[in-house]
């Protein structure tokens, strides 16, 4: 019986680290979005200072 209880808790805590990654991964891709569509509005000038932060598992579109 613990050791089924044992299971569902790793089986939990698995879920849980898909769920955070899958956070992650939309709010990157939403702060992408923004700043797409931002770069058309702001001066040329603070576009060309801003350095993007590298990030391990987000695609690359450029």
């Amino acid at each position: 019986m613990g050791l089924v209880g044992a299971m569902f808790l790793f089986y939990g805590s698995i879920l849980l680290v898909f769920e955070a990654r899958l956070a992650l991964s939309t709010t990157h891709a939403e702060m992408d979005f923004i700043w797409r569509i931002t770069r058309r509005v702001v001066p040329k000038e603070l576009v060309e200072q801003h350095k993007t932060h590298y990030v391990h598992f987000r695609k690359k579109r450029e």
